[in-house]
């Protein structure tokens, strides 16, 4: 099993690294510019309680907190060679005891016609409410070319 994950993890092109205490202000920053799309997308992300910075900084230090009692693990991703915030990864925790490759998909880059096998919605996404922004491709055209 898995026992530890990375705290910082390094590409050619990226950085990605837990939170952690004083980055509340770009946090902050991200927040604010983000709101608009989330709302949209993702009503439930804690950016959307996050007024002041202030707040930010406490968002933030949860998220530490939470990695230190491992029961989730939030990461920013930041480009490498500018620092700029890219991305927050969110990898949670369902039940430790479980075997390491216990996973409902098994990880890695998959093509659309493997997470067409799922069901309908995934297979036809205009049953799926989000269905333009979880593929911009009309249902018709996706089942005329097979997808």
């Amino acid at each position: 099993m898995l026992t530890q994950i990375p705290t910082r993890i390094e590409t050619e092109r990226l950085v990605l690294r837990c939170y952690q205490a004083g980055d509340g202000a770009w946090y902050y920053a991200m927040s604010q510019k983000n709101k608009p799309h989330l709302a949209r997308y993702e009503s439930g992300n804690a950016v959307m309680t996050i007024d002041t910075e202030e707040e930010a900084e406490l968002v933030v230090c949860d998220f530490a907190a939470a990695w230190t009692a491992r029961t989730a693990f939030f990461m920013g991703a930041f480009r490498r060679d500018t620092q700029a915030f890219v991305a927050q990864i969110y990898i949670g925790v369902v039940n430790w005891d479980l075997p390491e490759m216990a996973w409902w998909s098994q990880p890695g880059f998959h093509t659309w016609r493997y997470y067409a096998g799922f069901g309908e919605v995934l297979r036809l996404p205009v049953f799926d409410r989000h269905a333009q922004a979880w593929h911009p491709e009309p249902a018709a055209a996706l089942r005329a070319r097979g997808g």
